[in-house]
């Protein structure tokens, strides 16, 4: 229930600052306040991933990130996901399929809301006056969560880095929803 709480407080957060509105970056920006308040988690978790890049780069012999992304990407999202913004760590699901180059990165990341989870959302809807459907706002805190990540990928590889949407399905099933994301990530100029 703990981790309930944390997820509920995150979203009430995001919710309370973005009202899901796009406009003028409203929702971006209340992700990288997100971010901002788990300064000691972003920090170790830099530390990790540098390690990991680092060690990987030696290992490989090479430093296409495409195929970190592929070799490393539960090691890269899952941690993002669950620990910086307080989704279920198993309830996460992640593959990255072969780039189409050296620093284009596929990726496809799944999360499974829990009826919890969705009544936690729907519970704030109402609570802060948000007309907005549980589904969609479950679609949108998933996908901007993930495309946050670029900021910090980049440092971690030392060059500009975005993740880019290409498709999200939604299934329901047994009062759970389960969220398929597909994009990609570039390097970018």
């Amino acid at each position: 229930m703990v981790k309930l709480e944390k997820f509920s407080n995150f979203i009430e957060r995001i919710l309370e600052s973005s009202h899901l509105q796009i406009a003028a970056g409203a929702i971006r920006k209340a992700f990288k306040e997100e971010i901002f308040l788990n300064a000691d988690e972003i920090h170790k978790y830099l530390n990790e991933l540098k390690i990991i890049w680092e060690n990987w780069k030696k290992k490989s012999k090479t430093d296409f990130i495409s195929r970190f992304v592929e070799e490393k990407g539960p090691l890269i999202f899952i941690p993002w996901l669950s620990r910086i913004f307080n989704f279920e760590a198993k309830q996460i699901e992640v593959n990255c399929p072969r780039g189409p180059s050296s620093v284009d990165s596929l990726l496809e990341v799944s999360y499974t809301f829990t009826k919890n989870e969705l009544k936690a959302i729907s519970n704030l809807l109402v609570k802060l006056g948000i007309e907005a459907q549980e589904d969609e706002v479950a679609r949108t805190l998933l996908i901007e969560a993930i495309k946050s990540i670029s900021d910090t990928f980049s440092q971690i590889i030392g060059q500009p880095y975005n993740i880019f949407t290409s498709d999200v399905n939604m299934i329901k099933k047994k009062g759970n929803l389960k969220i398929e994301y597909k994009g990609a990530g570039r390097v970018t100029e």
